[in-house]
């Protein structure tokens, strides 16, 4: 149940796969990714199970046919037609693998992962034996003497953990310091189609020497809007979520800040919580209203406090810290959505002039208020 292809070969010479199972990989069940540096692959044995995709997750840039030989696999697509390489149906595939079979399956039961053989069944048609799990490891009992006394463990068992405890995300600091310049940033997860647009710099750090730069791209069909963008995931589900960083404004930029809690990890729908946006007048609003201005070329510190679990309540605190300024300057209650009740994600995206640049600096991600 990989996110990608449960097989993926990107460089590499003369693989031979042989006897496994790969079954639900969510973009496809195989992928090469350059033919033009692999060499020849056989695939021999295996059985493919996956649904909702193709049976190759894309295809490679190169001939399939000059470097890959399939012989006596098994293939299930769980709910529709097999599509095969160059949309192939079952029957042309066939002609180009005479041993290889479409189903059935013979496994107890794919849908909850059962994947041991139905009674009666021990060696496929095509050769697949599986593994007994308990023929695997040491078989026998080893009598540990004072010579030879018991291993250590590297670390101690983990605790038992409740589906149901909230979870506690470990405070995250990132300055960029560890950075290389002209690099995205670690630790962040960054879009941009356009080279360049986010990139650590030591043009105009908050403390230290390097920041984040971000630099707007025209929009268009292969550059959204919103995009360059940069974001961090968390796991907080209870307690005083804190997120503070520095920001620096230049002309014609429009940055937009967002707290977002997702359905499920990897999905696309999600429930916005607090988030603002500073115009490039320099207006911060937040709900459309506006509540301070920021001037250009020079750092801000800004702070989203937010109440999760049990506690949240449609409202959050900003604060913000004016050059010159020792004390914050306080909004409090803002609204946001009340269904928002956790933070899994947070991030920036640019929305100014194509050429627009503003900065950050200094992000801390907490349980508490810093």
């Amino acid at each position: 149940r990989t996110q990608d292809a449960g097989l993926h070969q990107n460089y590499a010479q003369e693989n031979i796969v042989r006897g496994n199972l790969f079954a639900f990989g969510r973009n496809g069940a195989f992928r090469i990714s350059d033919l033009g540096k692999s060499g020849p692959l056989l695939l021999e044995g295996n059985v493919f199970v996956w649904r909702g995709a193709p049976f190759v997750e894309e295809l490679p840039r190169g001939p399939l046919d000059a470097k890959v030989t399939f012989r006596r696999n098994l293939y299930w697509s769980m709910d529709q037609a097999a599509v095969m390489p160059g949309d192939s149906n079952e029957a042309a595939w066939k002609q180009r693998e005479p041993d290889g079979a479409f189903g059935p399956l013979p496994f107890v039961n794919v849908e909850t992962a059962d994947f041991r053989l139905r009674e009666g069944t021990r060696v496929l048609a095509n050769g697949f034996v599986p593994l007994d799990p308990a023929s695997a490891g040491r078989l026998t009992q080893i009598d540990r003497t004072a010579q030879l006394p018991a291993v250590p463990h590297a670390f101690p068992p983990a605790p038992p953990v409740d589906a149901m405890t909230p979870i506690a995300h470990a405070p995250f600091g990132h300055d960029f310091e560890a950075d290389r310049v002209g690099d995205e940033p670690l630790d962040f997860g960054s879009w941009a189609n356009s080279p360049g647009s986010i990139v650590v710099t030591e043009e105009a750090a908050s403390h230290g020497r390097r920041c984040l730069k971000f630099t707007d791209t025209q929009p268009s069909a292969t550059e959204p809007g919103w995009q360059p963008h940069t974001w961090r995931e968390a796991q907080m589900d209870a307690g005083l979520a804190s997120v503070a960083y520095d920001i620096r404004m230049e002309a014609n930029s429009h940055p937009v800040f967002e707290c977002r809690q997702y359905e499920k990890r990897g999905g696309s729908e999600y429930r916005q919580g607090p988030a603002f946006e500073i115009t490039r007048d320099g207006a911060l609003k937040s709900g459309g209203k506006e509540l301070v201005r920021i001037p250009q070329g020079q750092w801000v510190r800004v702070e989203v406090r937010c109440p999760l679990g049990p506690a949240a309540n449609g409202r959050h605190d900003l604060l913000v810290t004016l050059p010159g300024e020792a004390q914050p300057r306080r909004f409090e209650g803002l609204a946001h959505p009340d269904q928002f009740n956790a933070l899994n994600w947070m991030g920036w995206m640019a929305i100014g002039a194509p050429g627009a640049v503003f900065y950050v600096d200094n992000v801390r991600l907490d349980n508490s208020p810093r």
